[in-house]
């Protein structure tokens, strides 16, 4: 499934494609609607890079 996310809500946003993106994962991370490693997988990033992204936002990782 894909959505579409229309070009004037990202220039509404002030972000990029790529940091809307973010937040949003970010976002179900935090609200215990995707796993750590489902998050990292939709960034593109690894593990650790992803826990250090985390922690830079002073996110707590849940471990459920």
């Amino acid at each position: 499934m894909s959505i579409v996310i229309p070009d004037n809500i990202v220039q509404a946003s002030g972000m990029s494609e790529a940091e809307l993106l973010q937040e949003i994962v970010l976002m179900l991370f935090e609200q215990k609607k995707i796993s750590i490693g489902k998050a990292s997988n939709l960034l593109g990033m690894n593990l650790i890079q992803f826990q250090h992204l985390i922690a830079n936002r002073e996110i707590c990782i849940h471990y459920d």
